[in-house]
């Protein structure tokens, strides 16, 4: 039997979101100022970019998360 889950799963990857973007938060509090103005520019942008998913495969959320990773990454060791 095949269900239509695309607005749950929608929800559920919009809520694993939240942890991961308050991790990286909290992370970002230890930047120099100018950086962190710069993470939250970029982190606002994932965040628009995961509300506006219509529908996440669990391929697609893997990608996301390492383009995640990736740009905190870049944050972390600016300027190191």
């Amino acid at each position: 039997m095949h269900m239509d889950i695309s607005n749950t799963n929608t929800e559920n990857y919009n809520r694993l979101w939240s942890p991961i973007r308050d991790e990286y938060d909290a992370k970002a509090d230890e930047l120099p100022t100018e950086r962190r103005m710069k993470y939250y520019d970029a982190f606002e942008d994932l965040d628009e970019e995961v509300y506006s998913v219509g529908d996440w495969t669990e391929a697609s959320w893997d990608q996301f998360k390492a383009k995640t990773n990736r740009a905190w990454q870049e944050f972390a060791t600016d300027g190191e």
